[in-house]
């Protein structure tokens, strides 16, 4: 099972005072992390600082999402990873350097990271900001558990076969008060179990369409 864990660089939060100008001509309206995420399914060895994604055991696992001189999720990783080796906000070049560097070792990878590289192992290790990383990401791990859930759910020639029919499966009881085992009194038992499942199949996959579109939207 595909999991998301954060590794969140933490640099000095903003206060009321210096999230907005002293004549209240503009003020922050949200912000976030850059984030280390790995896929830990993939990455045996927690990676916790940029100073950690050097090591060897890294190699060709890293990426960001995007081109840094294209779009700003990739360029901020850049800028912390400056901040990081002694540059400012005013000075960005030890991040360039740093990445070179990490791309020199071989572990940073030019590709586009996302969801997908970081599911399947092509870079399981991607740079971002904290709240994509848990907004974008880790939808579609749920996503994922209720579509396994609801086909286990739903599914009566597993259970039994795998049970002879001797647990009391919903899928099981469904079939046998339809094929008239039942106590008087409760012919219309199994019609109800039936359409239950179906209410339960029905919301489960409502819930599981919109964490897909959710988790997608970074792709358009």
């Amino acid at each position: 099972m595909f999991a998301w864990q954060l590794s969140s660089l933490h640099f000095p939060a903003a206060t009321t005072a210096n999230a907005k100008a002293p004549d209240a001509t503009w003020y922050g309206d949200y912000g976030g992390y850059v984030a280390i995420g790995y896929n830990p399914a993939k990455v045996k060895v927690a990676p916790t600082s940029f100073k950690d994604l050097l090591k060897p055991i890294y190699k060709n696992q890293i990426a960001i999402n995007n081109n840094p001189t294209e779009a700003s999720a990739a360029f901020c990783p850049v800028w912390a990873a400056a901040l990081a080796n002694g540059g400012s906000f005013d000075n960005i070049h030890p991040g360039i350097t740093y990445f070179a560097k990490l791309r020199k070792e071989g572990n940073f990878e030019p590709v586009v990271g996302g969801p997908t590289t970081v599911e399947n192992g092509t870079t399981p290790i991607l740079i971002w900001w904290d709240y994509l990383l848990a907004s974008e990401v880790n939808p579609r791990s749920w996503a994922a558990c209720l579509l396994l859930f609801g086909s286990a759910f739903s599914a009566y020639a597993t259970a039994e076969a795998m049970t002879a029919g001797a647990l009391p499966l919903t899928a099981i009881q469904i079939g046998s008060f339809l094929n008239g085992n039942v106590i008087a009194g409760q012919q219309n038992v199994g019609k109800a179990l039936g359409l239950g499942m179906v209410l339960i199949i029905a919301i489960l996959m409502i819930v599981y369409t919109l964490l897909q579109r959710r988790a997608a939207r970074w792709l358009r």
